[in-house]
C-alpha cells in the first residue's frame, strides 16, 4: 500500500467506527423534525464544531446567508429542543450525529428540507469553486430488485465519508446529498 494509504488508516478505522454505530447517535421524531427541518437549523448545529464559531446571531446570520431574526430563532429553538446546548456563553451541539427516525416514510418537512438542500447544490453548482465542491451523476439501466441494497450502501457510504471529512480540524460546514431517482416514468 503507498504511504498516502497507510497515512489514511487512523481516519479508516475511526470511519469504520461511526459506520457501525460506535458514535453518538440521535434520531429525531416527525414532530420535533418539522420543527427544524429547515437547512440551517443543521447548519448552525455543525457550526458549533469549527473552530472560529461564535455563538452570535449576527455571525451566524453573516455566515450561513440567513437574516439575524433567524438565526437568533434557530438558536432558541435547537436550546430548547436540546440540540443545542447553552452553558456559559458558549453553545455546542449536543449529539454528534443527528438523524430522522423514521426512514422508510417521507414527510411534507423531509420533502421540503430535501428541495432546500437541493436549490443550495445548484447555488453551489453555479458560484462555487470546483476546488471546493464534487457535483456528479451517473445514469444507468437498473434491477429495481437491488434498490433497497442500493438504499443500505448509500446509507453506510454517508455515515463512512462523515467520519473521514470530521476527523481533523472542523473550519467549514458541508452538506452532502446523494440522490438516486427513476428518470424513466411508469
Amino acid at each position: 500500500r503507498s504511504r498516502n494509504m497507510r497515512r489514511l488508516d487512523p481516519i479508516f478505522s475511526n470511519v469504520q467506527k461511526a459506520a457501525t454505530g460506535g458514535e453518538d447517535r440521535h434520531e429525531l421524531n416527525a414532530e420535533i423534525f418539522r420543527v427544524v427541518a429547515d437547512w440551517y437549523h443543521y447548519a448552525i448545529l455543525e457550526l458549533t464544531f469549527t473552530k472560529d464559531f461564535q455563538a452570535d446571531p449576527k455571525w451566524i446570520a453573516s455566515e450561513l446567508g440567513i437574516t439575524v431574526s433567524e438565526a437568533q430563532l434557530a438558536v432558541e429553538r435547537l436550546i430548547e429542543l436540546g440540540l443545542l446546548n447553552h452553558e456559559e456563553g458558549k453553545i455546542r451541539k449536543t449529539h454528534k450525529n443527528i438523524t430522522t427516525a423514521n426512514k422508510s416514510q417521507t414527510s411534507s418537512a423531509q420533502r421540503r428540507r430535501q428541495k432546500q438542500v437541493l436549490t443550495k447544490a445548484i447555488f453551489s453548482l453555479e458560484n462555487d469553486p470546483i476546488e471546493e465542491r464534487s457535483h456528479t451523476c451517473m445514469t444507468m439501466a437498473i434491477d429495481p430488485n437491488n434498490l433497497n441494497a442500493a438504499k443500505e450502501l448509500i446509507l453506510r457510504f454517508n455515515r463512512e465519508l462523515c467520519a473521514l471529512l470530521e476527523n481533523g480540524q472542523q473550519e467549514r460546514v458541508y452538506e452532502l446529498s446523494v440522490a438516486l431517482f427513476p428518470l424513466q416514468k411508469n
